[in-house]
């Protein structure tokens, strides 16, 4: 087949400009030599700001399963359907977790087996259909592709979590942050995880840090089944109770914490009264919270961390707790300028 022969050095420049003039072939993998790369190529009518040859070549097809955009363009996807669709999911061991806009939704069936045809590790794809929903935090969800089931196992920092995804709320965009903290934690410590949902918090802290004390709070009585069965499947030792953070963290463990995490962006400064009289002088408590990036009137930037820090002074003066903010970042972005952040601070007194 047709095939334009560039230097080397140029190859990914020449990629990116035959796929943006629509000649590039799919499908195929590329010819490297000692000096310069093939690219096969299904007509002659493209530019290129550098010099090239025209050559005959034969190419292998390639083994790699095609883009998610590029097998629904052809299918048929518009250039605006595909600008519309919301490429980003979520991915809990063997399923996927999407969202479509309205405009697209007969097209459902389509979009889920494509994304099945560009990822073979999913069997299941499923479409969140509205946001989180009750005191414990579920996702409604279709089931558009794959085997009907809801429950997966996930893999993270070398555990693995059994849990079903429509009876309880859980995160993988959090996995950073959970092996960052696993890895402060200190032989002897006492952690307290809050919403500690089917435990990963409080597993990955047990695996990472077997001599620290480890004790978790779980409202969902389906998470807190998943997080016992967790516990044990991961060989760790966590004391799991189910409860209200806000009646159990002051009752049970009042002063107790060295650590506590609250990772419950949404209404977490509820819950910080509860933590600071579980913490312990000297307690490090990481706080979860959203934050615009900039302001909406004056189009200025903003540290989307300060009202998380905001509402940590806040109630420890309330308190009556020193504290110290020690450090925070930006965790993921959350809905268009609004971002979720995460406040490390220590309880002075």
């Amino acid at each position: 087949m047709l095939a334009a022969k560039v230097a080397l050095e140029m190859g990914e420049k020449a990629r990116v400009l035959l796929a943006d003039q629509g000649v590039l072939a799919r499908g195929m993998e590329f010819k490297a030599a000692k000096d310069s790369l093939l690219l096969p190529v299904v007509s002659r009518k493209f530019k290129l700001p550098f010099a090239f040859k025209m050559v005959s070549a034969s190419f292998k097809a390639s083994s790699k399963p095609l883009p998610l955009k590029e097998l629904l363009a052809r299918a048929g996807f518009s250039k605006k359907q595909l600008e519309t669709l919301i490429s980003s999911f979520d991915s809990i061991g063997d399923i996927a977790i999407i969202q479509i806009p309205d405009e697209l939704l007969a097209k459902k069936k389509t979009i889920a087996k494509a994304l099945m045809e560009s990822n073979p590790r999913f069997k299941v794809v499923a479409r969140q259909t509205g946001g989180l929903e009750g005191e414990y935090r579920t996702t409604p969800l279709e089931i558009i592709a794959g085997e009907k089931r809801t429950e997966t196992i996930y893999r993270e920092s070398g555990c693995s979590f059994r849990l079903d995804v429509s009876k309880v709320f859980f995160s993988p965009r959090l996995s950073f942050e959970r092996e960052r903290i696993a890895g402060l934690v200190k032989p002897g410590e006492k952690v307290l995880a809050l919403f500690a949902g089917v435990g990963p918090y409080p597993i990955v802290i047990a695996k990472k840090q077997p001599k620290a004390k480890v004790a978790a709070i779980e409202l969902n009585p389906d998470a807190v089944k998943y997080m016992r069965a967790n516990a044990a499947a991961n060989k760790v030792l966590v004391e799991i109770i189910e409860g209200d953070v806000k009646k159990t963290a002051p009752a049970k463990f009042r002063g107790w914490a060295d650590r506590i995490t609250m990772p419950l962006p949404h209404t977490g400064e509820d819950f910080l009264d509860a933590a600071l009289a579980a913490a312990a002088k000297g307690c490090i408590i990481h706080f979860y919270c959203f934050g615009p990036v900039r302001d909406e009137k004056t189009r200025k930037p903003l540290d989307p961390a300060a009202p998380a820090a905001e509402k940590v002074k806040a109630a420890c003066a309330r308190n009556k707790r020193n504290c110290k903010i020690l450090f925070k970042r930006v965790v993921r972005p959350y809905a268009p300028y609004v971002v979720q952040s995460v406040v490390d601070f220590k309880v002075l007194n």
